[in-house]
């Protein structure tokens, strides 16, 4: 794996910058499949590393931030958002939508209302795909909460 090949992919340099949020990098195998061994080689914890998932309703599309040892518990997301029919996307839903491939999909999107799950604040620092599989960035929860606009609940099966 050449770790500057996936750091030259990357394309959300520009946005953490014009947000003014401290970032670094960290790097993986891209062809590995099991999240526990990602975590390992990135040297996270589970509990930092957070899945960014699209779900829409009939008329908006949403972005979820929760750790990824969590699992959405649908009735309570329903209930925090205030919307009856939410569903994930499609695969390519989130392609045309975000910008990024399913499993590397980065909040910096613009124009979409961000949820986090209560948990990713239970960490100090978080990371999210970077558009690049391979490569994760690792950011202040609280840069990501405030800089980015999101929203806090709890949406998560216990």
């Amino acid at each position: 794996m050449d770790k500057q090949k996936l750091l030259d992919q990357l394309k959300i340099i520009p946005e953490l910058e014009e947000l003014e949020i401290r970032y670094r990098f960290v790097t993986y195998n891209p062809e590995e499949k099991d999240i526990k061994q990602v975590a390992q080689e990135a040297g996270l914890r589970l509990g930092q590393m957070i899945k960014t998932l699209l779900v829409k309703n009939d008329k908006e599309f949403y972005l979820l931030l929760l750790p990824m040892n969590k699992e959405v518990d649908w009735i309570k997301l329903k209930k925090f958002v205030g919307k009856k029919d939410i569903e994930l996307a499609t695969t390519e839903e989130v392609k045309k939508v975000t910008g990024f491939e399913v499993g590397a999909v980065c909040p910096l999107v613009k124009d979409i209302r961000i949820y986090g799950d209560m948990n990713i604040m239970k960490e100090a620092f978080i990371s999210f795909g970077t558009g690049v599989k391979g490569v994760e960035v690792i950011l202040d929860k609280n840069d990501v909460v405030n800089k980015l606009q999101v929203t806090l609940g709890y949406f998560t099966k216990d």
